[in-house]
């Protein structure tokens, strides 16, 4: 392919993009030709947006074409060798079976919409808790961020410490004279990931650094920040429940789903024996 003729093909993909909504899908011009078979700008609309993400678009797009000919031209020259070969047309048929198969499975899975039970997932819960182990620390407590130049910070550090109704009341009546940012989790575990992206904690043990203190308070040029803990668990411990309700509520959805089609098959086959559809001599 020319020079020209990347510029030519590039321009054209950008111009189709950026007319999308008046595409014509029936259009004859096409851009690549091998045997009976072409491509036309609106076949390779998708490729053309793909290739306008990439650093060198005209050679994305020359690279895909030439390897969409090559494998027409072969394809071809193998239909003219290999003809009505019983081998192929039993894997064909066998996969477009499976494909059919499962396209209904999905079906009558989704019409069936199961979902476990709170009860389902707290026994499941209680039977492999020792099996859900934290990969990593998770504290429940609050984290603040405050200007140094900001008035009354004692105040913020000591509701900080106490992180109770009362002091998170005071908080959040500062926050309406001040600019501070906060986040109370009292009720939620959070990673410790999550937290050192917003509060600056010394590199090192994370689990020794939540067991050590159940407050910690940092100042740089700028910012004063706060972080207390109330609860917390170590890497390797036992997840808490409301850290992997989703895991096994996924878990328990793909059991079901599963048992359900199991039957679905056997009441099937059951009701074709019943009416003569299935005989096994």
């Amino acid at each position: 392919m020319s020079h020209f003729s990347k510029i030519l093909l590039l321009l054209t993909c950008t111009i189709f993009i950026s007319c999308s909504n008046t595409k014509n899908k029936n259009s004859t011009d096409f851009v690549v030709k091998a045997g009976n078979k072409t491509l036309t700008i609106s076949d390779i609309q998708d490729i053309c947006a793909t290739a306008a993400r990439t650093k060198d678009s005209a050679l994305f797009m020359q690279n895909y074409l030439r390897k969409w000919a090559a494998e027409e031209l072969l394809y071809n020259k193998a239909q003219k060798k290999i003809k009505n070969d019983i081998e192929i047309e039993n894997l064909v048929n066998e996969y477009r079976k499976l494909l059919i198969i499962n396209k209904f499975k999905e079906k009558i899975i989704y019409e069936n919409n199961i979902k476990p039970t709170i009860e389902e997932i707290a026994n499941y819960y209680e039977q492999h808790k020792s099996e859900l182990k934290l990969d990593e620390p998770i504290i429940k407590g609050a984290l603040l961020q405050v200007n140094k130049k900001s008035p009354k910070t004692d105040q913020l550090r000591i509701a900080m410490k106490k992180i109770d109704k009362s002091s998170i009341e005071k908080i959040e009546k500062y926050s309406l004279q001040y600019v501070i940012n906060y986040d109370f989790f009292t009720d939620k575990w959070l990673p410790m990931s999550n937290v050192a992206q917003r509060v600056p904690i010394p590199q090192g043990n994370k689990d020794a650094f939540v067991a050590a203190r159940s407050f910690y308070e940092l100042q740089d040029s700028t910012f004063i920040y706060f972080l207390s803990i109330k609860e917390f668990r170590i890497s390797g411990a036992e997840a808490p429940l409301e850290k992997v309700n989703d895991l096994i509520t996924n878990i328990l959805i793909t059991q079901k789903n599963l048992q359900f089609v199991k039957n679905y098959q056997q009441k099937l086959y059951d009701d074709a024996v019943k009416d003569g559809e299935v005989v096994i001599k």
